[in-house]
C-alpha cells in the first residue's frame, strides 16, 4: 500500500522536555560559516559520489558480497555527524550499514571504505568484516554489527565512561525503524536513560524495515514516540532537511554535554534503495521512489537552500564536485589492484599474546543497574573498549541467556573483526546441589565453549576462586566467570594474608596424585570426585589421580594428555548435561593427542539429559553424585 511521501518540513518537539528544542537549535544552524556550509556540501557529495563508484565496483563483482547505498539518505548522516566535536578524544558515534557520510564527516578516508568492501588485505579489518564495519576510536567511530539494537547498551557503556570520567564528551548511535523492534534496543536506551548518559540516539524513519513497511513493526507514529516511556525527550525532524537535522543534533548533543541526559532524535527520511543492492524493491508502491527523488533529495534541496540564500555561489560547487570526484578516482586507482588477504591470515588475533595485564591496582566502582542482561553486557563492552576493566555480575549465571547475542555475536568478535580491545570479565553464580529448580542451577559453559574469542574459567577451591577472578579481571580478553553455589559454604580455606593470589587461566590443577586412573573434572563436581577416590582407595585399593581443569577455555590440552599417559584410563565427571557437554569435547582431544595410551574406553559421568527439578529426590538422581563416580571408575578400572 501507498505510504505517506511528504515528511515534516520542520523540527516537532515531541515528549518530556522537548519543548524548545527547534528555536533553541535554530540558533546553532544560523552560525554555520560559508566555509562550514561548503565544507557539509563536500561531505554530502563525497559520500553520493563514493557509493557511486561503489555500485559500478559492484556490478564489476570487485565489491565483495553485499552493497548497502544511503541514497536519499545522506542528509542526515552527514548532517548528524557534522554537529559532533571531531577529533582526537572528541565525541563519537557508531553508524549503521547506510551510515556512509557520518563516517567520512568523522574522518574515516574513501580508500578505507572502498578497500573494506572489496575486502582487500589493507582494508582497515583486513578481510575480516564487511563494508563500514570498522572503527577507529581516536577518530571517533564505532563500526556496528549486523545484528540491530546491539551498539545502544555498547554505545551507552562509552558514554558511561565520558560521565565517570567527568569528560564533556558525547556518543552517537544510529538505529533504523525496525531496529527498534529489538529488545537490545529497549534495553539500552532504559540504561542509558537511568543513568542519566550523555548519548544522542538518531532513530531513522526508512519508511520501510528491508520489505517491511512501518505499520507492520510497530503501532504507534512516530519512532519518537517510544522515548519518553523511559523519560528521554525526543524530536522528530525531517531527515532531508540537512540543516533541520543538524540543528536537532547540536541542540540533543549540547544538552548532553551538560549533563542532561539522553536525547532522541527521529528523521523522517526515505531509503531510496532496496535492503542491498540485489532488492529489487518490488514492494514499493509505484512512483513513490520517483516523487521521493524528485520532490525530496536531500543533496538537492539543500544546495537549493544555498543558492536562494546566497549563501554561495554555484562555482564553489563545482570546485568541490570536481574535488570529490578527483578524490574518489584517485582513492579507486590506490586500491582497486590490491590482493585480498592470504589465506593463512585468518587464524590470528583471535586472542591477545600476552593475556594478562601488567595491572596491579584498581579502583573499585560499583554500578547498580536495570535488570537487563544484555544491556549490562554490552554497556560493559564499550567501558571495556575506552580503556575500563568492568565485572558484569549475573545475579544468577543462567539468565546469561538473555545477554547471549551480546556476549557471543559482538563482544567476542571485538578482537578478531575490528581489533577492538575489550578486557570485561561477567561473573555469575552456577551450578546445581542446591535445590533451585531449572532456572536457578545451570551450567551454560558448554554454550559458550565453541565461541573463539571468550575464555571460560571455573573455580573449584577458593584460592583458584580469588586467584581466577583477579587474573580475569588483568586479562586483555572477555572472561566468563562461573562460580558454583553449592561450594560457598562448604569449601573453606584460610588465605595467607599479603600473598598475591594470581591463578593462570588455561592451566589446570592436579588436585589428587594417583596410577591407576584419571578423573578429569572441574567445578563442584571436583570435590565430588576426590570423595570417590578416597572411597576407591580405601574399599578398593585403587590410586586414582583427579585433576581440576580450572579454565575451560583455553583448555589445558598438557594436563589432560599427560593424565592420560600416566594411567592410561580416563573418567571425565562434569555436572552439565551429558549430550553436547564438555566431556565429549575433552574425550575428542584424548583420541586425537593421545589415543595410543588408552588402556580402555573413555567414560562420563555427568547429569542426564533434563531440565534440573526442583525436589532433592529428583536433583539428586539427576545430578552426578559420588556413588556414580565409585560405581563408573570400578568399572573402568577392571577393564
Amino acid at each position: 500500500m501507498a505510504l505517506p511521501v511528504t515528511p515534516p518540513t520542520a523540527a516537532i518537539p515531541t515528549g518530556t522536555g522537548a519543548a524548545g528544542a527547534a528555536g533553541a537549535a535554530g540558533a546553532a544552524g544560523a552560525a554555520l560559516s560559508s566555509d562550514q556550509l561548503l565544507e557539509i556540501y563536500y561531505y554530502l557529495r563525497l559520500t553520493r559520489t563514493l557509493e557511486e563508484r561503489l555500485v559500478a565496483l559492484y556490478r564489476q563483482s570487485k565489491v565483495i558480497g553485499g552493497l548497502f547505498r544511503s541514497l536519499g539518505q545522506e542528509g542526515e548522516s552527514v548532517a548528524t555527524a557534522y554537529a559532533l566535536e571531531r577529533g582526537r578524544n572528541k565525541d563519537i558515534l557508531s553508524p549503521l550499514i547506510r551510515n556512509l557520510g557520518s563516517l567520512l564527516v568523522m574522518g574515516a578516508q574513501p580508500v578505507e571504505i572502498l578497500r573494506q568492501y572489496m575486502a582487500k588485505a589493507d582494508s582497515p579489518t583486513h578481510g575480516r568484516e564487511l563494508n563500514v564495519h570498522f572503527n577507529d576510536l581516536e577518530k571517533g567511530y564505532l563500526g556496528q554489527i549486523s545484528h540491530l539494537g546491539d551498539m545502544i547498551p555498547v554505545m551507552a557503556g562509552i558514554a558511561l565512561t565520558f560521565k565517570l570520567r567527568r569528560e564533556p564528551r558525547v556518543g552517537l548511535v544510529y538505529i533504523g525503524d525496525g531496529g527498534t523492534s529489538t529488545g537490545t534496543f529497549h534495553e539500552g536506551l532504559n540504561f542509558a536513560a537511568v543513568q542519566r548518559l550523555p548519548l544522542v540516539v538518531i532513530g531513522e524513519y526508512n519508511h520501510w524495515a528491508y520489505s517491511t513497511p512501518p505499520e507492520t513493526q510497530f503501532a504507534v507514529k512516530d519512532l519518537a514516540e517510544k522515548s519518553p516511556g523511559y523519560g528521554i525527550p525526543a524530536v522528530t525532524v525531517d531527515g532531508n532537511d540537512v540543516v533541520a537535522v543538524y540543528e536537532a543534533t547540536k541542540f540533543a548533543a549540547d544538552r548532553a554535554r551538560r549533563g542532561k541526559g539522553v536525547h532522541f532524535i527521529e528523521v523522517k527520511t526515505y531509503r531510496r534503495k532496496g535492503h542491498a543492492e540485489h532488492d529489487d524493491q518490488h514492494y514499493v508502491p509505484k512512483g513513490e521512489l520517483d516523487k521521493w527523488a524528485k520532490e525530496n533529495d536531500p543533496v538537492d534541496r539543500y544546495v537549493q537552500r544555498l543558492l536562494a540564500a546566497d549563501l554561495v555561489g554555484e562555482s564553489h560547487l563545482k570546485d568541490i564536485d570536481d574535488r570529490v570526484r578527483d578524490e574518489v578516482d584517485q582513492a579507486t586507482d590506490a586500491c582497486v589492484d590490491e590482493p585480498l588477504p592470504e589465506a593463512e591470515t585468518a587464524l590470528p588475533g583471535v586472542l591477545v599474546d600476552p593475556p594478562v595485564a601488567d595491572t596491579l591496582w584498581f579502583k573499585a566502582l560499583w554500578i547498580d543497574t536495570p535488570i537487563s542482561e544484555a544491556a549490562i553486557v554490552g554497556a560493559a563492552a564499550g567501558a571495556a573498549h575506552m580503556g575500563l576493566r568492568p565485572v558484569a555480575e549475573m545475579q544468577f549465571i543462567d539468565f546469561i541467556s538473555c545477554a547471549y547475542d551480546m556476549l557471543t555475536n559482538y563482544v567476542a568478535t571485538a578482537r578478531y573483526r575490528a581489533g577492538l580491545s575489550t578486557p570485561m570479565v561477567v561473573r555469575g553464580p552456577c551450578g546445581g546441589y542446591v535445590r533451585g529448580g531449572p532456572f536457578h542451577s545451570q551450567n551454560p559453559e558448554a554454550a559458550f565453549l565453541h565461541t573463539p574469542g571468550l575464555k571460560i574459567v571455573y573455580p573449584a577451591t577458593a584460592r583458584d576462586a580469588k586467584g581466577l577472578i583477579k587474573a580475569s579481571i588483568r586479562d586483555e580478553d572477555p572472561v566468563l566467570y562461573l562460580e558454583h553455589k553449592w561450594l560457598y559454604r562448604r569449601i573453606k580455606e584460610q588465605l595467607p594474608e599479603g600473598e598475591e593470589v594470581l591463578t593462570p587461566i588455561g592451566e589446570a590443577r592436579l588436585a589428587r596424585e594417583g596410577k591407576n586412573l584419571s578423573i578429569i573434572s572441574y567445578g563442584a563436581t571436583v570435590w565430588k570426585s576426590l570423595e570417590a577416590a578416597d572411597r576407591l582407595a580405601q574399599e578398593d585399593g585403587l590410586s586414582v589421580e583427579v585433576v581440576d581443569l580450572r579454565t575451560l577455555l583455553p583448555m589445558d590440552d598438557a594436563a589432560i594428555v599427560a593424565t592420560v599417559k600416566k594411567t592410561n584410563k580416563v573418567l571425565i565427571v562434569h555436572e552439565d548435561t551429558r549430550t553436547g557437554g564438555i566431556a565429549g569435547e575433552i574425550a575428542a582431544r584424548i583420541n586425537e593427542q593421545a589415543f595410543e595410551w588408552l588402556d580402555g574406553p573413555i567414560m562420563r559421568v555427568t547429569a542426564h539429559d533434563v531440565p534440573l527439578p526442583y525436589a532433592p529426590t529428583l536433583e539428586d538422581f539427576v545430578l552426578p553424585q559420588t556413588d556414580d563416580i565409585v560405581k563408573a571408575a570400578r568399572w573402568l578400572a577392571a577393564y
